[in-house]
């Protein structure tokens, strides 16, 4: 198999996460990313992510996909 580069900001990260969570509406829409962490060796992905509309400190989610179909877009 091929190797691709893919390159995505990472405020659209947190909208692809916000649309895959919305059902439980558990990263409200006034969210915004502070930093993006990738561990490599366990190829994991986190945002630390922060919101107005949270009261202090919020517990970790966990958010699981997988990519099954793919569109190039110019």
């Amino acid at each position: 198999m091929k190797a691709r580069l893919v390159i995505i900001g990472i405020d659209d990260i947190l909208r692809i996460f916000q649309d895959y969570a919305g059902m439980t509406e558990s990263i409200p829409a006034d969210s915004k990313c502070e930093t993006l962490l990738f561990n490599k060796a366990l190829m994991k992905m986190a945002l630390k992510v922060s919101s107005e509309t949270w009261s202090g400190p919020q517990p970790p989610e966990s958010i699981s996909f997988e990519l099954k179909r793919v569109w190039g877009v110019s």
